[in-house]
């Protein structure tokens, strides 16, 4: 697994920007998750840092597409992705929200504060991903039974009656006087 940082001594105090679109980067952070995802196109960041206080502020944009599955019939639906942020973080300072040291993108090695590029940009990616997926909204997903796309036309499934016990309440009229 390789590491994305960037050295944060000697920073000047109108900042530092950059900018990445490294494939690999993204590559190691796909599978290193285990994400239920993959790239249709790789995002591309510019981001500024500045001193700000003890900590260091951060602004940014991120651009890309993605490929996620549909929820109802799980073909494949490109998505695209663009996030701006806005982030502050203190080194050595745990926040109050309980965030772990995995989460903080402040890190220090050897005794230099570094900031970890390819945790912050996974961390703003994965909150701009939509959390209902449809290739389209008119989409009815596939059969329960046999699975078969019913985009596609219908089965060859019955249709269910429900409850066989509750047949006889099926006929049942109620009169609203």
């Amino acid at each position: 697994m390789s590491e994305h940082l960037l050295s944060l001594t000697n920073l000047p105090q109108d900042g530092r920007r950059f900018q990445t679109s490294d494939p690999a980067m993204w590559d190691d952070l796909l599978s290193r998750h285990g994400a239920p995802f993959s790239l249709e196109r790789v995002p591309e960041a510019e981001v500024l840092v500045r001193p700000s206080g003890k900590g260091y502020f951060i602004q940014g944009s991120l651009e890309g597409a993605v490929l996620l599955s549909c929820d109802r019939c799980a073909e494949s639906v490109a998505t695209e992705v663009s996030a701006s942020f806005d982030h502050f973080e203190e080194p050595g300072h745990e926040p109050e929200t309980g965030e772990g040291p995995e989460e903080r993108v402040v890190v220090t090695r050897d005794g230099e504060p570094m900031l970890d590029v390819a945790s912050l940009l996974w961390q703003f990616l994965l909150l701009e991903l939509p959390l209902k997926v449809l290739c389209a909204a008119s989409c009815k997903g596939i059969c329960p039974t046999c699975g078969a796309d019913l985009n596609e036309g219908e089965c060859a499934c019955e249709a269910e009656t429900g409850d066989p016990r509750l047949a006889p309440l099926r006929g049942l009229k109620i009169d609203k006087d």
